[in-house]
């Protein structure tokens, strides 16, 4: 990274292009106010299944050679196969499989 971003908790691969102001969510903020210690398990939905991750701050884990534009944020919990480009988008989440085009 070389623009100000904040990539907590997370798990990202070699050759990731993270533009300017990206960031990860690592805590559940759709259950009303946020405390901490965190006590909400972070849980990742995969081919319908949801998966314990045992954490309860888990941002993202981003494979090789992924294109994250300027603004990003991603989700807790989102999956990004390798070679994923995404589009201008402000919210990311959930499981992009390797080679997708996110717009």
């Amino acid at each position: 990274m070389h623009h100000p971003c904040f990539i907590g908790d997370s798990v990202i691969g070699c050759r990731v292009n993270i533009g300017s102001f990206c960031s990860t969510t690592a805590l559940r903020c759709d259950r009303g106010p946020l405390t901490e210690p965190a006590s909400e398990e972070i849980t990742v939905n995969l081919d319908g299944q949801r998966i314990t991750t045992g954490q309860t701050k888990f941002g993202a884990i981003v494979g090789d050679e992924v294109a994250l534009p300027a603004g990003t944020v991603l989700a807790p919990g989102t999956l990004i196969g390798p070679g994923t480009v995404v589009y201008p988008r402000d919210h990311v989440g959930g499981f992009l499989p390797a080679g997708s085009r996110i717009r």
